[in-house]
Formats: C-alpha cells, structure tokens, sequence
C-alpha cells in the first residue's frame, strides 16, 4: 500500500495519499458542476503525481488502485521514470480510517474514465 505516514488529519482538504511530501489535488476540477472543494473531491499527491493525474498520465480507479498510462510504462528514461512513475502501477492508495474523508468513488470513476480515454 503506498501513501503518507500516519493519516490525514481530519478537516484536511485532502482524502487520500499516494506520496510524501504530499499537497492537495482535486478529482474532480473545480469547473466541473460537481467539483467542489470538499474533502471527498481530493487527494494528497506530490508535485510530481499531482501534474502526473493532472495529466491523465497517472490514474487511480474507484477500487483505489493507481495506473500509469500504457505509454509510459513501455518508456525506458531512467531511475526517475522508473521510481517515479512506473513503479506505482498496480498500488493501492492510502485513505484515512474514517469514511467521512474517503475520496468520492463516483468522482473517482468520472475522473479515471477521463484517463482512460487519454491513454
């Protein structure tokens, strides 16, 4: 399982974590009619996961399982690629114990749909 040590503390903008140190991203944008800034519409990503999903490089499904777009996986540029990146294929995302900040699946299949076209 990846993600931050410990938890996210409760009334965080964040509902999950997939790397430290970690920063707030929507799942849904925030132009989205449903995309409100409320806990269960975010994740705690690194810079670099955070532009990654931004990207529709790096997914993350409604069972919480992250993907990296076929493309890159298949790409061979080194130990950041590779550690960076390509390494989480198939990892579950770290989610705080309490279900009241557990990122909204419904949004989570919305955006992962969004990747899957892209990829």
């Amino acid at each position: 399982m990846l993600g931050c040590k410990g938890e996210i503390r409760a009334g965080a903008t964040v509902a999950a974590c997939v790397a430290l140190p970690a920063h707030p991203a929507t799942v849904l944008s925030h132009s989205e009619p449903r995309g409100e800034p409320a806990v269960s519409n975010g994740l705690a990503l690194c810079s670099l996961h955070h532009a990654a999903f931004d990207r529709h490089i790096l997914g993350i499904r409604p069972d919480l399982v992250v993907e990296i777009r076929s493309d890159i996986l298949e790409e061979e540029d080194g130990p950041m690629l590779i550690h960076g990146l390509q390494s989480f294929q198939d990892h579950r995302i770290l989610i705080p114990r309490s279900p009241i900040h557990h990122p909204n699946r419904d949004f989570l299949a919305e955006r992962y749909e969004l990747f899957r076209k892209a990829s």
